[in-house]
């Protein structure tokens, strides 16, 4: 009977979580103006209009990491882009499937050359199903599990497709040389701890092993979705990976001791619910813990 209700309720608890997260509720008004700031000779990020986006000029072309918002965001990228360089931009990765880090890929000329990962284009059908996607663009390459090296305009670059993170289909733009990744939301600083969609499949343990994966790629900056300059050195990032482990640790043993989610959270004073609707982690990762203890049961 126990694992009965349990089953329905954390049924009920999943299914609501998801209907209250839907992508408009990542496409909320962002600031138009977007401000880039140099990293390297020739890398970029921008913040503003979105998720934070990269810019690698090549010896031919310009690279994007992430494509804003909006149309009317990826514009203003585009017209910081124009700033800095005449080359045309020729190819955009998308890191994953929130609307504010490719809603704006309209913007960009049909003849880019766009490059996700298949977990990306997975979501982006449950999306467009569902009526919430931000246009019709979809992916002309696809990244399959893995590292992917490949050299665009003269850059050297790998396409790391890890999973899950931030969602199931995070894509990661490594640049060898430079020891620069970027790493869309999967190290996102936009709140005090990691944030999962686990309605796109994103869990506390499968995080932990793809940041571990990431602290351990030869780099010194690893530019996050949401975040300022001073998040992105390495330091900050493992303290990251450092603090959500020993958090998924605790409430796994809180949930072995039989104590309830409202006792864990006051217990580990857990951030506040996010306005978008998204779980907490201390949430994600409870939910997680007695997924598994109720399937291990009914073995």
């Amino acid at each position: 009977m126990m694992k009965t209700w349990l089953c329905a309720g954390l049924s009920v608890l999943v299914a609501a979580t998801a209907l209250t997260r839907s992508v408009s509720a990542q496409r909320a008004p962002q600031p138009l103006s977007v401000t880039v700031s140099q990293i390297k000779p020739n890398i970029y990020w921008a913040a503003g209009g979105g998720g934070n986006s990269g810019i690698i000029i090549g010896d031919n072309g310009v690279i994007v990491v992430d494509a804003k918002s909006t149309a009317e965001g990826a514009k203003l990228l585009l017209a910081e882009i124009a700033k800095l360089t005449p080359k045309p931009v020729t190819h955009v990765f998308v890191t994953h499937s929130d609307a504010d880090h490719w809603g704006g890929l309209d913007a960009f000329p049909p003849n880019v050359t766009v490059i996700a990962s298949e977990g990306f284009r997975k979501e982006q059908q449950v999306i467009s199903a569902a009526g919430d996607a931000p246009n019709q663009r979809v992916p002309s390459r696809l990244v399959k599990q893995g590292r992917e090296a490949m050299t665009i305009d003269g850059v050297k670059l790998e396409a790391v497709f890890w999973s899950p993170g931030h969602t199931s289909g995070d894509l990661l733009v490594f640049i060898p040389d430079q020891r620069i990744v970027f790493t869309g939301d999967v190290t996102s600083n936009a709140r005090p701890e990691p944030t999962l969609h686990e309605n796109k499949g994103a869990t506390a343990d499968g995080w932990i092993a793809t940041v571990t994966k990431i602290v351990a790629l030869p780099a010194d900056l690893f530019v996050n979705g949401h975040g300022e300059a001073d998040t992105f050195a390495r330091p900050w990032l493992e303290q990251r990976l450092k603090s959500a482990t020993e958090t998924r640790d605790k409430v796994v043993a809180m949930v072995k001791e039989g104590r309830s989610l409202g006792d864990i959270k006051t217990a580990l004073k857990s951030a506040p619910q996010p306005a978008s609707g998204n779980p907490t982690y201390v949430e994600v990762v409870y939910w997680n813990t007695l997924l598994r203890g109720t399937k291990a049961g009914t073995k």
